[in-house]
């Protein structure tokens, strides 16, 4: 089994956002015209994944992070929770490709270098 990634719901929503150019199609794996059979597959998979919940003390977390970093609060808590569940990559193009953030590597998808050729 590989290693858990956490990713920002951003590139979630990029896949299914018919307006979003080419990042749509860079984090898309499929058009959403797709057959109910690929659809009812598509959410079976994602209903696998874990769903990170703040808990009180992650929202602490990610504020001291967002004072002490100076960086958006909504960064710090997408951090915080990569963080918490020991995702090694965190996938998200709200930070630099391959910064470290402790044990956390980020891999922005949207980097030209992070690119898979068509």
């Amino acid at each position: 089994m590989s290693a858990r990634e956490f990713v920002d719901t951003n590139i979630l929503i990029y896949a299914f956002d018919r307006t979003a150019g080419e990042k749509r199609t860079l984090a898309a794996t499929r058009k959403l015209a797709m057959p109910s059979a690929d659809a009812a597959r598509q959410v079976e998979r994602l209903g696998r994944w874990v769903v990170h919940r703040p808990a009180f003390e992650d929202v602490l977390s990610a504020t001291e992070l967002h004072q002490l970093r100076r960086m958006s609060y909504w960064d710090a808590m997408v951090l915080t929770s990569a963080l918490k569940l020991g995702c090694p990559v965190l996938r998200s193009e709200d930070f630099s490709d391959g910064q470290l953030w402790g044990p956390v590597v980020v891999r922005n998808p949207f980097t030209p270098a992070r690119r898979t050729p068509r």
